[in-house]
């Protein structure tokens, strides 16, 4: 099972103009329990390759949200972005 994160951009609030600009795959990798998670991430580019790989494990899946999970899942490929104030740029 995988939680994919799109990131779109809508010109001018048009979805029919929507364009990717980035996805977020969390996928649960089967090694984990009914209350501790693992997972493998993976990042992927506007044209769906592979740009960086993270794992996040022993994630405890009852006592923290979803959202929590996406930001423990971007530090792994962007380790220190949460303490960062400066922008990233993607790699090619």
């Amino acid at each position: 099972m995988a939680l994919v994160v799109r990131i779109e951009l809508w010109p001018g609030g048009d979805e029919a103009r929507k364009s990717v600009k980035g996805t977020l795959v969390i996928s649960n990798d089967g090694t984990g329990s009914v209350t501790m998670g693992n997972y493998d991430v993976t990042l992927l580019t506007r044209i769906g390759t592979t740009s960086k790989r993270g794992r996040v494990e022993r994630w405890p899946r009852k006592a923290r949200s979803v959202w929590g999970l996406i930001r423990t899942a971007l530090d792994t490929v962007y380790p220190g972005m949460s303490e960062k104030t400066e922008s990233f740029e993607e790699e090619s």
